[in-house]
């Protein structure tokens, strides 16, 4: 039987107007679907961002599209209470953190929460660990969310390279909060190789992981965070998947959705096991 694991990660500040791109994605498949020849099999990855100010929401989406939103929110209430969305069913495993400020989590459907194991979590809430066994083989899933200060960041990144260093079928999704090259800032906003950069440079290179989307978009500029700051727009890609390379013909697909539910994009990222 061959099933497909399909991992999405999200980060929950609400700002923005909806915009949907298949950058990255290939044209043969449909962007909400990830199935297999027999049992449809889905990790859905959260991660939960609530440093975010909503009541800045209204200074970034105009009334018409306020209204647009509303409308379409309606739509789908009304919509579940009448035939409800599948696959809700399941597991979920997070970790909140002691101060419940900032969260990760991992939500698994009814045919992959019983395959799903925790393993690790912090208590900042900014880390979590658990696997996915399938067909006898192990992978290690890993949501994050590195802090925003550099010094904090720092100190992240060496936990989260030491903690990984000799895993195999490794797959780290989460909002990173450093771009890793030139194309993954916009704006008059530029990257910085600083010290929490080089301490990512650092998981890339000695925990044999790669940044999936840049590799097979080597060229392309994609956005996973914006803001308005100062009548300035910033953007920068900043979320996305690290996964190992002997992952690699495995992965089917991996794209970003920008929604306007948050100033952070859907990163996807597909998976044939």
């Amino acid at each position: 039987m061959e099933n497909s694991l399909s991992l999405n990660e999200i980060i929950g500040t609400p700002v923005g107007d909806e915009v949907i791109t298949t950058e990255g994605a290939k044209e043969n498949e449909e962007l909400s679907v990830c199935s297999g020849d027999g049992y449809e099999s889905s990790v859905e990855i959260l991660d939960i961002n609530s440093d975010g100010d909503v009541k800045n929401v209204g200074k970034f989406i105009s009334a018409k599209q306020a209204r647009k939103l509303k409308k379409k929110e309606k739509k789908l209430e009304r919509r579940s209470r009448i035939k409800p969305t599948p696959n809700l069913d399941g597991k979920i495993t997070c970790n909140n953190g002691l101060n419940c400020r900032q969260g990760v989590a991992v939500l698994a459907n009814n045919y992959c929460k019983d395959k799903i194991q925790f393993v690790y979590s912090d208590e900042k809430g900014r880390f979590l660990h658990v696997t996915f066994l399938e067909n006898e083989k192990l992978y290690n899933i890993i949501s994050l969310y590195a802090p925003n200060t550099v010094a904090e960041r720092t100190e992240f990144f060496k936990f989260v390279k030491l903690y990984t260093e000799n895993m195999d079928n490794l797959i780290i999704g989460g909002d990173f909060n450093t771009s890793l090259s030139n194309l993954d800032k916009g704006g008059k906003t530029k990257h910085i190789v600083d010290e929490p950069c080089r301490k990512l440079y650092q998981i890339v290179n000695d925990n044999n992981v790669y940044d999936v989307w840049r590799a097979r978009n080597t060229h392309s500029r994609i956005f996973s965070w914006k803001r308005i700051s100062n009548n300035e727009l910033q953007q920068s890609r900043i979320d996305y998947f690290l996964v190992s390379r002997q992952l690699s013909p495995c992965i089917q697909n991996v794209y970003y959705n920008l929604t306007s539910l948050s100033d952070h994009a859907f990163c996807y990222i597909e998976f044939k096991l």
